[in-house]
């Protein structure tokens, strides 16, 4: 799930260049918004938090479609960021589909004891 949150570090990085190349506008502005929800998914993933691997792969799919949208329509924002956003966020949905179809790695904890899997294992196992 690491190299997915580099992945979801660079989509933060580039919303926050879209928000200083659109001039600060409205739209730029409120790419801070996603900007700042996905470096907060970067630090839930580096910390291996595997419940935040399943609201990433929602949110980098969603984002990936709004991208799009944002990409085929006139705004202040260069559509060279959002076709680079588009890019990374559909890297980021597919590293963290293969970590979440793997599963939890073989020396992580396992907080149910003897081997059992738990709800609680299943969403914070790394």
């Amino acid at each position: 799930m690491r190299s997915a949150a580099y992945f979801i570090a660079v989509s933060a990085a580039l919303h926050g260049v879209g928000c200083i190349l659109s001039g600060f506008s409205a739209q730029g502005l409120f790419m801070l918004l996603p900007a700042l929800l996905f470096a907060g998914l970067w630090v839930g993933l580096t910390r291996g938090i595997r419940g935040m691997g399943w609201i990433s792969l929602f949110l980098m799919i969603g984002s990936a479609a709004a991208a799009l949208s944002n990409a085929l329509s006139p705004s202040t924002v260069p559509d060279g960021v959002f076709w680079a956003i588009l890019m990374v966020n559909i890297a980021a949905a597919g590293t963290l589909f293969a970590a979440i179809w793997r599963g939890p790695s073989a020396g992580a904890a396992d907080p149910a004891g003897a081997g059992g899997a738990s709800a609680v294992g299943l969403f914070f196992s790394q």
